[in-house]
């Protein structure tokens, strides 16, 4: 019986020899923060974008509002979302400082 399990596993490591692992595909992973910090980039940019948009409204340089409306609707979006992220990893901290080491 145990000459049988010997078989197999000297089966089972020959049959391993002939395959071959794929090769792992090496992709450059943009670490979170920096991802993060891209957004806030974008999110503070958009809002200084509406913040010249409603100047320029202010002084009277603009011809159509609706670029206004879309712009300054734009930037409040963008900023609803950092703060939902926001919101998000505070909660996620929160959970795992509650979680027992």
């Amino acid at each position: 019986m145990a000459e049988r399990m010997m078989d197999l596993s000297k089966l089972a490591l020959e049959s391993r020899q002939g395959i071959e692992e794929p090769e792992r595909r090496r992709t450059a992973a943009t670490p979170f923060v920096d991802i993060l910090e891209g957004q806030l980039m974008e999110a503070n940019e958009q809002q200084l974008l509406s913040d010249g948009d409603m100047r320029r409204l202010a002084t009277g340089d603009v011809n159509d509002i609706s670029d206004v409306v879309l712009s300054v609707t734009q930037g409040e979006l963008a900023l609803r979302m950092v703060v939902e992220v926001r919101n998000k990893l505070v909660e996620a901290y929160q959970t795992l400082s509650r979680m027992p080491v």
